[in-house]
């Protein structure tokens, strides 16, 4: 990739009853668009999406007309199924979580929606392989792996691996 970051397979964590969740499925990682909601990619970058990856379904993260850079649909073509569900970064994703201070933090019932409409896209095969990111592939990005590898059987010290693998890219 020359200008997309962050980007990793969620494929190959083994899972606690032995199994392998299976590569070329699913994709995370930062942003794809600029500012202007156009591509932020290359013509290479495009060319490893659509045509190695085969991407057919993107879910974005990002809250419309905060820091979305105008996104409203698929920098992957028109074919590509686009899905927007917006998440603040840094929130519980639990109802019954709550922080007082140093910072206040709730789960928002936003949030909790925008969890359901991720799984409702992934519970499409018409989606696959899908790309899902927000800008960094961090925060909103990693706390979607961790629940989508969590679900699969991925041991929680795996889960936190590949959250904290970001740390890196």
């Amino acid at each position: 990739m020359e200008e997309g970051f962050n980007i990793r397979d969620l494929g190959g964590w083994k899972t606690e009853d032995g199994r392998m969740v299976k590569y070329g499925q699913i994709y995370r990682g930062g942003r794809v668009n600029n500012r202007g909601g156009n591509t932020g990619l290359s013509d290479e970058d495009l060319r490893v999406f659509r045509d190695l990856l085969g991407i057919r379904g993107e879910i974005d993260l990002r809250i419309a007309g905060h820091d979305d850079g105008n996104q409203t649909m698929s920098v992957f073509g028109s074919d590509v199924n686009y899905r927007k569900a917006p998440m603040q970064g840094y929130n519980y994703i639990f109802p019954n979580f709550k922080q007082e201070s140093p910072i206040p933090r709730e789960c928002q019932s936003e949030f909790v929606t925008s969890v359901g409409e991720v799984f409702h896209f992934l519970a499409d095969q018409n989606n696959y392989p899908v790309y899902f990111h927000c800008n960094a592939g961090a925060d909103r990005t990693g706390t979607v792996a961790f629940l989508i590898n969590g679900l699969l059987g991925v041991s929680e010290e795996d889960l936190t691996k590949d959250f904290e693998l970001t740390s890196f890219s």
